[in-house]
Formats: structure tokens, sequence, C-alpha cells
């Protein structure tokens, strides 16, 4: 190339660099990743899409007090933040993520507790990113906290506890004997957030009794005589649970070998399940009522089945014997903040319908903790009834 050609051609070849190079400069983000992704629900919360969790204007921070470690896609999360006086909604989000939820919070609390769902569709390990807003409009500096994502939903998804069995984070057993469960029977209608009682038959000694769900992690294992007959067991429905699913038991046997699966399939009918929730459940398919006592007086039962503070009696069965064997009520705040002061829980048996009494079961959810209460009626306590009627079962407080 000639030497007068050879400055051109370099010029040339710098513009051409530059204008690749603004190209490459000039492309695209990547799109942000939403919450969603990661957090499927946090209960009774608003969510705020596309737009990045408030800067903190003050040096004041939220604490993570306790918080689940790991936990299965599509499974219930809780956390519990500590704050100071003066919170009146906490903001929870994703680190990396855009989007958010607010949840109302009580400005004279020091704690509030967090619950949700995670993403059913995420299988990786996040970070939550949790902060909180004053009365005055001042944003706290955030507290986050890791979670280990596992491989497929987790049996808490659907079973909250199995009265008397511990938890074991494992896949279900191997079954290594032959056919040792040989009649299931149990409740065919459940509710999220109830209870079932579950009666099984072993025609071998059994030492355990396991119970899962197919294609989710984790069991129950709930020890039993070692002697060979019925084993009975309460089981406690997660509020999470969001339809009808399989139950899978075995039995297990010293050594220890495990029985081949037997299954049993309720339908799983979808209640409200809020702060407050209250369930009954009873057998056989009598006309059994569930009534819950507002710190205000007001009296949520089947002729007040919505209350003025947002309670709603959003599942009643067997009225007047006009049976629908569905044998669950329910109360709950499902889009209400419920009331604070002390609650009254009473059942009242109206009818029976076959001439016998009824055993029930009520469970008690305040803030996803859960206790569980059961009792029986006579035949002779069978007598109608209405405002003020039933017998009581428990009082708490929210």
């Amino acid at each position: 190339m000639p030497f007068f050609f050879r400055p051109l051609a370099f010029a040339l070849i710098l513009c051409l660099a530059l204008v690749s190079c603004g190209k490459e400069s000039t492309a695209p983000p990547p799109a942000p990743v939403s919450v969603l992704s990661f957090i499927g629900e946090v209960f009774d919360a608003h969510y705020v899409s596309g737009a990045e969790m408030p800067a903190s204007t003050v040096p004041a921070s939220l604490h993570v007090v306790t918080a689940d470690s790991a936990l299965g896609q599509g499974s219930t999360f809780s956390i519990t933040l500590s704050h100071p006086r003066g919170v009146k909604e906490i903001i929870v989000g994703a680190v990396d993520a855009v989007g958010y939820f607010l949840i109302p919070a009580d400005s004279m609390n020091t704690e509030t507790r967090v619950r949700g769902r995670l993403s059913t569709a995420n299988r990786e390990d996040f970070a939550f990113r949790c902060g909180a807003r004053g009365v005055d409009g001042s944003v706290l500096a955030p507290a986050q906290h890791g979670i280990d994502v596992l491989s497929g939903e987790s049996v808490g998804y659907y079973i909250k506890e199995v009265v008397g069995a511990t938890y074991v984070d494992e896949e279900l057993p191997t079954p290594t004997a032959g056919v040792t469960i040989t009649n299931v029977v149990g409740d065919s209608v459940i509710i999220n957030g109830g209870s079932m009682e579950v009666t099984l038959t072993c025609s071998v000694p059994a030492t355990a009794v396991v119970v899962g769900v197919p294609n989710a992690r984790g069991y129950f294992r709930l020890p039993t005589t070692g002697l060979p007959g019925e084993v009975s067991m309460v089981i406690l429905i997660s509020q999470s649970a969001a339809g009808s699913f399989v139950l899978q038991f075995m039995s297990e046997e010293p050594g220890p070998a495990y029985g081949v699966v037997a299954r049993f399939n309720p339908t799983l009918i979808r209640v409200g399940s809020g702060d407050v929730q209250v369930s009954l459940s009873f057998r056989p398919s009598q006309d059994v009522d569930l009534y819950l006592v507002e710190p205000t007086g007001e009296e949520i039962y089947y002729a007040n089945p919505v209350s003025a503070s947002g309670g709603v009696l959003d599942l009643d069965s067997n009225a007047a014997c006009q049976q629908d064997h569905v044998n669950n009520e329910n109360i709950t705040y499902d889009t209400g903040t419920p009331p604070s002061g002390e609650y009254v829980v009473r059942v009242n048996y109206w009818m029976s319908c076959d001439g016998g009494g009824a055993d029930f079961r009520v469970v008690v959810a305040v803030r996803g903790e859960v206790q569980m209460y059961s009792g029986s009626f006579e035949a002779s306590e069978a007598h109608g009834g209405g405002q003020g009627s039933g017998r009581e079962i428990c009082r708490f407080v929210f």
C-alpha cells in the first residue's frame, strides 16, 4: 500500500472500531427479574408490580428473628421480623428483583410475622429483602434472609402436621416389604386449614407409620404400638393447600423395612385462610354449627355469616340435615383485618340426622400458629339453637 494511503486506512479502521464499540455499549440491558419469580404469594398483602423497593430514609432497621432456611418449591414460608414501634406496613421483596408486597402492620407491635408461598416454578436459591414504612412515612433499612429452594414441593404445602408424629426432611422410603396396610378409611372431604382423621389397618406389627404426598419432599413418621391392627391419626391440613391431593401411607417394620404404599384421595374444598381462621370438622354427617364471638361482641354463625369487621362464615354444612356430607365449617378474615382482643369459639349440636351423636375437631390458626381441640356430643344434646347457643371450646387473643 502506498505510504499516503496508510493514514486513511488507519482512520477508517478506527472509525469502524468506534462504531462497533458504540453498538455494543447501546445494547439493551437484560429485563429485570420479577419478585413473583421467587415469591408466589404473601398472605394478606397488596402487590406492587414492576417497582423497586423504596429506599431507606432512616438508619433504624429490621431484624430477622425466626425464618425458614430451606423449603421446597411452592411451600409456605414464615418470617418473623423485629422492628421499632410505629411501623404501619412491612415491605417484602427479593434481592435483585423488582416488585414487592405491602402488608399492614400494627404500629404498637415490635414484631411482625410474614407468611406466604414460594413460587412453584423457581428452583434457584434467593434472598428475601424485608423493609418497613413508619406511620410518619419514613422507610427503615431492610433486612435480608437467604433461603435454599429444594427441588420439588414440600409436603408442608399440603400437610401442616400429623398429630404425634415427627417430620423427616427426606424423600419417602423405598418399599422393601409386601402389602402391609390392607385398608384406609378417612374423611372424604377436607378443607385447607382444617383437619381430618384417618384409620389404617396394618397386617404386620408395625413400629411406625409414614405419611407423605406423591412428588413432595419430606414425610411424617408416627410411632405405633408395634402390634398389628388399626392405627388412627389426625392430620392437620396446611392453610396453603390449594387443591385435592393424594395421601400416601407406609408401615415401618423392625429393620427397618417398609411396606407397599397405600393411598387415600380426599376431596379438598378451598376456603378462606387469613390471619385468623377457625375451622370445624365432624363425623358422622350431622348438623353441627361453628360460632365465633368477636372482641366487639358480634357473633359469626349461620344466621349472621358476615360481621361488620369482615369476618365471614364461608362454609356451612348440612343445614337442618339437608346433608351435603361436606362435614366441615369455616370462619375467617380472608380479606379484612381481624379486630384486636379476645375471641370465643363455640360449637353447637343443632340436629342429629341419624338419631345419634357426633365427634368433632376445631382447629384455630392465628397468624399461622395452630391449636386443635376435640370433643363429642351425645344425641340428647341436639336441641336446635341460635345466637348465644353452643358449648365453649376455647378463647384466644389476636
